[in-house]
């Protein structure tokens, strides 16, 4: 659904995908409950809608109880205001969230929401238990520099939600900027040992994406555009951290089918640009092998286009969520068609 054409229903009574788009959802439900059966769809997104919580406490007081029967579940919750929430609804809609979250049939899930978020504790404390779960991503967090800084990794919450899900083929999540570029003094990357051995839970995994914030809705600059003729810099950095982490993996007999590596995407200010903005695309890798002149051989990062990792690697449809950095390609609705 996109706008507020909701007559259209009336002709789908046996839906059994609803991707709600650019939405107010605060009384949606109410309208399409007689003809949507929750409990019934095996694909439900959310994505750039308001009332979120609402729309969710409303479901709970309908079918609260009843068990989903969700495939595919993607939702991105914006920050909303507490004055407009009643507790009640919003116990609510946290119950409601969990139980979609905690489906048992679930095979991908992909969820994004602000920190500063009234289900922020929902988010951050449920993780799927799913056994079928094959693709999922994390996105926690805010555009703030603040929090940007102090934001780290919960290692331990990882863990818990690697274990109950061993099948998983594909997986992202948002990091700091600074785990990747060692910018600062005695900052480690993301390749400190706690998160590489997490990986050793997901002996299925091929594909990891890691992403960053929105630059341009924070209002600060890029790291190319700290200095733009950094650019090509940055690019040569972000290709020899992927190097050393295929060969981190390799030396340790690491995570042997994980294949592909994704990293960062961003919206840059360009004055000439239509809208005002240029996008800045995914740097893609695949793990490569190279000998040596001694035999001695050693993982390397093959950089590739996006169109040409999605065409050989069936699990990198996960690419299309990517909460920071909207763009065309990236369409939510046909998410993980497997």
């Amino acid at each position: 659904m996109h706008g507020h054409r909701t007559g259209y229903l009336s002709m789908l009574p046996r839906l059994t995908e609803l991707a709600l788009l650019e939405l107010d959802l605060s009384t949606l439900f109410q309208h399409i409950r007689a003809l949507v059966d929750i409990t019934k769809l095996l694909r439900l997104t959310i994505f750039h809608c308001q009332g979120v919580t609402n729309f969710l406490s409303d479901i709970e007081t309908q079918v609260g109880g009843k068990s989903v029967a969700l495939q595919h579940f993607s939702i991105e919750s914006p920050q909303e205001v507490a004055e407009s929430i009643k507790q009640r609804s919003l116990d609510a809609a946290e119950k409601c969230l969990q139980a979609m979250i905690h489906a048992e049939t679930l095979q991908s899930l992909h969820t994004s929401w602000n920190v500063h978020s009234l289900l922020d504790p929902a988010f951050a404390e449920a993780f799927p238990t799913s056994q079928h779960m094959r693709s999922l991503s994390i996105h926690e967090g805010t555009n703030d520099s603040e929090y940007e800084h102090e934001m780290v990794l919960d290692i331990s919450h990882l863990r818990e939600t690697f274990q109950a899900c061993p099948k998983l083929r594909s997986f992202g999540v948002r990091i700091p900027e600074r785990f990747l570029l060692h910018q600062e003094p005695g900052e480690h990357s993301i390749m400190y040992d706690e998160f590489m051995e997490a990986l050793q839970d997901l002996p299925h995994l091929r594909v990891l994406h890691l992403r960053q914030r929105n630059y341009l809705c924070s209002g600060l600059p890029t790291p190319a555009e700290d200095n733009p003729r950094n650019r090509l810099a940055l690019t040569f950095k972000t290709h020899r951290w992927a190097n050393v982490f295929f060969e981190h993996l390799h030396s340790r007999k690491w995570s042997l089918k994980l294949t592909a590596l994704v990293i960062r995407c961003y919206l840059e200010k360009n004055a000439n640009a239509s809208n005002g903005y240029t996008y800045s695309s995914q740097h893609c890798f695949v793990k490569g092998l190279q000998v040596d002149a001694y035999g001695r051989t050693a993982a390397v990062a093959v950089p590739i286009s996006r169109a040409t990792l999605r065409k050989i690697e069936p699990d990198s449809d996960i690419l299309d969520f990517d909460p920071e950095c909207h763009w065309i390609g990236g369409r939510i609705g046909r998410l993980n068609r497997f």
